[in-house]
């Protein structure tokens, strides 16, 4: 949701816009895998040009994706870490990227840079997009070695022993 819009994004399509009725194109936006809002911003993520890309729509304005520093429409890529980004989440204000095995947090920071990007784990990551559940603690999300909380500051393994053991196998 995005104001008064439902936005959805699919690899094969440019994302989609609905206020009432059916969904449309957003004829200027990138195609993406995911699609997160925040700070007054649409970030879609893993683009088909690169699958450890970012995009933001201009401020306030989800049909408008032409790069531009007047209306803080810009792109980026996370480049700390090998693999595409697999998922993604609004927290707070700010955004998770996820990859398989490493994590990286967007905070809005205003023209021209827009987005600063922070690593906050290269070790742990999501194993996909309908893997992590935004909670009242924080994000709870599956990585490759089991279930992690990460409540704003490092990712924390939950489920140590027997219920790790159960799940991971």
């Amino acid at each position: 949701e995005f104001f008064d819009s439902r936005i959805a994004a699919t690899p094969t399509a440019v994302i989609q816009r609905a206020t009432t009725g059916d969904f449309a194109n957003v004829v200027s936006s990138p195609q993406a895998k995911i699609v997160v809002s925040a700070s007054g911003f649409v970030v879609a993520l893993n683009t088909s040009n690169n699958e450890d890309e970012w995009h933001c729509s201009a401020y306030l304005d989800e049909t408008d994706w032409a790069i531009s520093v007047a209306t803080q429409c810009t792109s980026g890529r996370l480049l700390g870490s090998p693999g595409p980004i697999v998922a993604a989440a609004r927290f707070g204000d700010d955004i998770v990227a996820y990859k398989s095995r490493s994590m990286y947090v967007g905070t809005y920071v205003g023209a021209p840079e827009v987005w600063r990007w922070r690593q906050v784990s290269t070790e742990v990551g999501c194993t996909g997009i309908d893997a992590i559940a935004d909670t009242p603690k924080g994000h709870v999300f599956q990585g490759a070695d089991g279930i992690y909380l990460y409540d704003g500051t490092t990712p924390k393994r939950l489920g140590d022993g027997v219920i790790n053991s159960w799940y991971v196998t």
